[in-house]
């Protein structure tokens, strides 16, 4: 049976360093250091609306969103739907007919200091004005320490390319009505909420590829969704889906900025910014190395041999990224890493042939359970 993710409270006046609401009866909230925070109804529209498509419940806000996004919806349930088999509970949303449209003439970009953020950043056609980065979503809300330890990195480089640095900070990850649904499905639509929530200085909110448009599939950040997420006051664009992420990081890889600032890790297993032994540190290092450019990124810890960090890896995660790492063995990388690489490359390989078998073989396995079971009792 539905139930109903109910949000309520939006009606602070704004600008505002805080914004909150109520969602299914639980406090989220949103606060920036400066007053430029507006609360948006699509802001919180665009949030929760996976989320509740995720466990079959009836979106239902007490305040009127705009009629442009409002007419997005079909599309975006549509896409969850056959991607994720989400259900198809129409929220039960008022709408607004208005000819207003934003006073911002400013352009946001989502900016993580990676690789996608940073060639959106020094590649993009459009002019960039503020890097927006959101601390409650990749750090954690309540890992202060390490994002005192970042955001001098995010504010040398907003300095060094002419724009503002924006700092918002947020609870959304942590309230129940948002973290039961899946990360991966979800994070587009609170990347959107924030531009919404910026609406009265932004027109134009970037969010980078992830993956390019040749390498399609699911995820809550594509170049089909993401556009989705825009209303009259605010166009959402999806930027660099060209190319996958190795070609952008060649693509900027002689920049000293980069060299100097670039931050991929996501584990936050130590205090450092990159462990330099997690998956996506590694094939980062790799690509690197393997163009003959590593030594010129100060931002990985030197004392982490690469060959030994291969190989305590005990796979390639996604076998996807197989074709990628065998692209890394050129002459450029040193003969211990080429030997670590080629083991990984060959363990990852096994493992892979393995999982093919071990999805056919559990099924046999549950229907064996069951026919057993099912089974009458021999009578002696």
């Amino acid at each position: 049976m539905s139930s109903t993710l109910a949000i309520t409270g939006l009606t602070s006046p704004c600008p505002l360093q805080r914004i909150e609401a109520c969602a299914g009866g639980q406090q989220v909230w949103f606060e920036a250091d400066e007053r430029i925070l507006c609360p948006a109804p699509e802001a919180l529209g665009s949030a929760f609306l996976i989320p509740a498509l995720a466990r079959a419940a009836f979106l239902e806000m007490d305040a009127a969103v705009c009629s442009e996004w409002s007419s997005h919806l079909p599309e975006i349930m549509r896409i969850a739907r056959e991607w994720w088999n989400y259900s198809s509970s129409i929220p039960r949303l008022k709408t607004m007919a208005s000819s207003a449209h934003s006073t911002g003439r400013e352009t946001g970009l989502c900016f993580s200091g990676g690789v996608d953020s940073f060639y959106s950043l020094l590649r993009g056609k459009v002019p960039v004005h503020r890097l927006i980065y959101i601390h409650g979503f990749d750090i954690r809300l309540d890992d202060t320490a390490r994002m005192s330890a970042f955001e001098p990195s995010l504010r040398r480089v907003a300095a060094e390319t002419g724009t503002q640095f924006t700092l918002i900070r947020t609870n959304l990850r942590q309230v129940p009505e948002f973290s039961n649904a899946m990360w991966e499905h979800t994070h587009g639509g609170a990347l959107a909420a924030i531009g919404h929530l910026m609406g009265d200085c932004l027109d134009t909110f970037v969010i980078s590829s992830s993956y390019p448009y040749s390498d399609s599939h699911p995820w809550g950040s594509h170049f089909d969704l993401d556009p989705l997420w825009s209303s009259e006051r605010l166009k959402i664009v999806h930027y660099g889906a060209e190319y996958f992420r190795a070609e952008k990081l060649r693509q900027i890889a002689d920049e000293p900025l980069v060299q100097a600032n670039l931050h991929v890790c996501w584990v936050n297993r130590s205090a450092l910014l990159n462990c330099s032994r997690c998956e996506k540190c590694l094939r980062t290092q790799l690509a690197l190395a393997s163009w003959g450019k590593l030594d010129r990124f100060t931002v990985f810890d030197t004392d982490v041999g690469l060959a030994d960090a291969l190989d305590c890896l005990p796979r390639i995660p996604n076998p996807n990224h197989l074709i990628v790492y065998q692209g890394f063995l050129t002459e450029e990388l040193a003969p211990d890493v080429a030997n670590a690489l080629e083991r990984l490359l060959s363990r990852s390989r096994h493992a892979c042939a393995m999982d093919w078998w071990k999805e056919p073989l559990r099924r046999l396995r549950t229907r064996y359970r069951k026919a057993k079971r099912l089974s009458p009792a021999r009578v002696p």
